[in-house]
């Protein structure tokens, strides 16, 4: 998975739209249930699992709009911290309801300021008739992933995910043939999506978004709205995995993308490069290079995310900290986006504007960048003659990781 480190800030691990919410998060907001939209006045803010549990044996209620199978969900991801939400499917309620529904459920819970200032369009996702074996695919699959990180942090190994491929591999790919996929009921068949989804944005797996796509185009076979952010998702992962030209067709198809921008790739012979390779992008074009390499020396490649909570207290650190900035510049830290929603040209272009001392480039040749391992954000990876030598990982609110970068510099030289 490619995620914070530490404490996520937005995740989603679960198949179940989970959010982690970090502490950062709530240290800067520690009103969280402070609902500032009228909607929400005449709503109890629940506060812990005690009140949640009180609210639901008083009767029918807000979440009662939602499936079985949704509802069970929530309430098995929901958590408190101190009062306010730690933890939340912050997904389901916008899957499923109409807009003003979603709303009163995000204001019971307190967390109305995240509620997505554009609703996706489309009928909402009825997650009706769902099997337990279906069911039990969540819980199966979740346990795959979390034992392949949980290995690959305790042995510090590149991921592998071979507790994952095996359960797909024996679970999920006889759930895919042709004509069992035909005769899968609506809700199983979105509990699907929803598990491979997170398998790809997970693994990165060409093989299985080919497997999403199937079931992509079974839902549209049967006239099941996909527009509520299933559209969305699956052009994410085509943009990720350079997958241009599907990209270009599925946005052809949907006139509710039609203002998203695909980029053209001129794709030089990377297999005459020598080095690593990135993506640098003009005018929505994308072009690969070699990234400039000091031989002899250490390198330093901080990998971060636009969409990270800790990578964002990292920029406002570097922003209103000159020292800290010049540091790392001297120190020709080299940064680069990860590619998890999408292709980042935006945010990059942005970036690089502002900071030209530290430039800013999207990994290039796929291969490459699985083999150097960068999930995880924020991450100093430290580099020489082309080969990891070390690695910070995180950026705490304490100052504890400045330090320890600090320190990784100068035991560099640099």
């Amino acid at each position: 998975m490619k995620a914070c480190w530490t404490i996520p800030f937005f995740i989603f691990p679960v198949f179940l739209f989970s959010t982690t919410l970090s502490s950062q998060a709530q240290e800067a907001n520690p009103s969280l249930s402070a609902i500032s939209n009228s909607s929400s006045n005449t709503i109890t803010v629940l506060k812990s699992r005690a009140e949640l549990d009180q609210m639901l044996a008083q009767g029918p209620n807000i979440l009662d709009q939602l499936t079985p199978y949704s509802r069970e969900q929530l309430l098995h991801n929901v958590e408190w911290r101190n009062g306010v939400i730690s933890r939340f499917a912050f997904a389901i309620p916008i899957a499923e309801l109409e807009q003003e529904q979603a709303r009163q459920v995000y204001a019971m819970f307190g967390i109305e300021r995240f509620f997505p200032k554009k609703f996706p369009l489309g009928s909402p996702l009825r997650y009706d008739d769902v099997g337990p074996a279906y069911e039990a695919l969540v819980q199966g699959m979740n346990q795959a992933l979390n034992l392949d990180q949980e290995q690959a942090k305790s042995e510090d190994l590149k991921m592998v995910w071979s507790a994952t491929n095996l359960f797909y591999k024996e679970q999920l790919s006889p759930l895919l043939k042709p004509s069992k996929l035909a005769s899968t009921s609506k809700g199983n068949l979105l509990v699907l999506f929803e598990v491979i989804d997170t398998v790809v944005q997970m693994t990165d797996a060409k093989k299985i978004l080919e497997d999403l796509k199937r079931i992509h185009k079974e839902l549209n076979h049967r006239g099941i709205d996909t527009r509520r952010n299933l559209d969305e998702r699956l052009l994410k992962h085509m943009l990720t995995q350079r997958d241009l030209e599907g990209a270009r067709a599925l946005v052809a198809s949907r006139p509710h993308l039609s203002d998203v921008v695909i980029p053209k790739l001129f794709d030089a012979e990377t297999s005459k490069m020598a080095g690593l390779t990135v993506l640098t992008e003009k005018n929505g074009q994308l072009q690969t290079k070699v990234l400039p390499a000091v031989n002899g020396k250490t390198q330093v490649l901080l990998v971060v995310s636009e969409h990270c909570g800790f990578c964002q207290k990292l920029f406002a650190d570097l922003e209103h900290d000159s020292q800290l900035y010049a540091r790392f510049s001297r120190a020709q830290i080299v940064l680069i986006s990860a590619l998890e929603n999408g292709i980042p040209m935006d945010f990059v272009r942005q970036w690089n504007a502002k900071n030209p001392a530290l430039p800013m480039y999207m990994p290039g040749k796929e291969e490459q960048w699985k083999s150097i391992d960068v999930n995880g954000w924020p991450q100093f990876v430290f580099m020489k003659n082309g080969k990891v030598q070390s690695r910070e990982r995180g950026w705490r609110n304490d100052g504890s990781s400045k330090e320890n970068v600090i320190h990784a510099l100068e035991k560099a030289g640099l």
